[in-house]
């Protein structure tokens, strides 16, 4: 079954690259091709493959560009993000709502060839589109590698503290997140209907499961837990 939209006749010309703009909300897209439709680029819609789908290759060629248009609100929007660029056939550009910082380092890691502010101007979208299809590099190399290095560091810790996580019983992996979010020992007793001394009992194990010597320390994995599974591996070899 076919994932994409029909293209609009007379907006691609074979022989030469095709721009896509792909994005989670159609009218989100139909706006950006019509931006650029008024700048004589023109484009067409592509929608979104679904988790584990394939782009659609009889329309996306390597030589294409694809615009990926994506919020990125959390850890498994990051996932499908990484692997839907990891896997496009074609260039890809992202812009995303997401603030500079782990998810940039992430998605460039993943092949992206520049990560952008969904805030930033018409004018300066076009500029590096123009640059992307002409084959320049858009990302300074020193700086792609140092991003992809940033990333390798952060997927090892995270990898690490993931291992520390699954050794967690559901019981102290419960009572560690109720920590988390800040409940006290006495609450947590009180919620679950048992002894305080089995709270903290279930607190002391899970903190030597996660190899930290404090009840603060050990929240504060709990909270990274999202960013953990944002790292999760992705398919690759998309590209060709």
């Amino acid at each position: 079954m076919s994932h994409t939209h029909p293209p609009s006749r007379g907006t691609a010309h074979r022989g030469r690259p095709t721009i896509h703009v792909a994005a989670r909300l159609a009218l989100l897209g139909q706006t950006v091709q019509a931006a650029l439709h008024g700048r004589d680029l023109p484009a067409l819609c592509l929608r979104l493959p679904d988790e584990g789908v394939p782009w659609a290759r009889s329309l996306v060629r390597p030589d294409d560009l694809v615009l990926l248009l994506d919020d990125v609100d959390g850890p498994g929007d990051l996932r499908r993000a990484r692997e839907r660029v990891a896997t496009c056939p074609a260039r890809c550009i992202v812009l995303t709502s997401a603030p500079t910082g782990m998810v940039w380092v992430a998605l460039m890691s993943s092949g992206a060839e520049a990560v952008l502010s969904a805030q930033i101007s018409l004018d300066d979208l076009v500029e590096t589109i123009e640059h992307v299809l002409a084959g320049d590099e858009v990302v300074d190399p020193q700086r792609r590698a140092s991003m992809v290095q940033e990333w390798e560091d952060i997927t090892s810790q995270f990898e690490e503290m993931a291992g520390r996580l699954s050794r967690l019983s559901p019981r102290e992996l419960d009572v560690l997140e109720r920590v988390s979010h800040g409940e006290s020992a006495a609450e947590i007793a009180d919620s679950l209907g048992v002894a305080l001394t089995t709270v903290r009992s279930h607190i002391k194990a899970g903190r030597n499961k996660l190899g930290v010597s404090s009840q603060l320390a050990a929240a504060a994995i709990l909270r990274r837990r999202p960013d953990i599974e944002g790292v999760a591996p992705v398919a690759t070899g998309g590209k060709t």
